[in-house]
């Protein structure tokens, strides 16, 4: 895996993850990218942590139900990315299509913080989310349904019809 002028470069194998989060769990670049083929959970008291760099792509429908806490941890010189399964444009062509599949909005569900939860996003792109008719008509890439919530120098962008859909718990931005 490399790093070419500040942007994330393809990787030569992907790593397939989802399912409950049993332990606190750290992803990394090295892994990257990670490919989501199922629900993930993440239940209270555990952590799911996505160091700077870390590509996240999500097949069609896919959630991430947070009752725990999900920290992303990008910056300036290191972004997260969580897209989806058939964007190219990062991690390379995880789907081995060339350029026969193009992402859309509503390719994946979106994250979303149920009461109690907690969000630490910081320097993370998110995109083609919002598939999630479950929670009423107000499709976004995250859905913050109680939790405590902060995100700073983000990018929510591509998704269906918002970027976050605010319905109860706190929510705190910055760029």
């Amino acid at each position: 895996f490399g790093i070419c002028l500040g942007s994330p470069v393809g990787a030569s194998a992907a790593t397939n993850a989802g399912g409950a989060i049993i332990q606190n769990t750290t992803w990394t670049v090295a892994a990257s990218p990670y490919v989501i083929q199922e629900d993930i959970t993440i239940p209270s008291g555990i952590t799911l942590t996505l160091e700077a760099w870390t590509i996240v792509k999500f097949g069609q429908n896919i959630n991430v139900n947070v009752n725990g806490s999900f920290v992303t941890k990008g910056s300036a010189s290191g972004t997260v990315y969580l897209t989806s399964f058939l964007d190219d444009t990062v991690g390379g062509d995880t789907n081995g299509d060339g350029v026969s599949s193009q992402p859309a909005p509503r390719d994946w569900r979106g994250v979303q913080f149920n009461a109690g939860s907690i969000g630490n996003i910081a320097g993370t792109v998110f995109e083609y989310a919002g598939n999630n008719t479950a929670f009423g008509s107000s499709q976004a890439g995250i859905y913050n349904l109680g939790g405590t919530m902060s995100i700073s120098s983000s990018s929510l962008t591509k998704n269906n019809a918002y970027g976050i859909y605010q319905k109860s718990g706190s929510l705190n931005c910055s760029y």
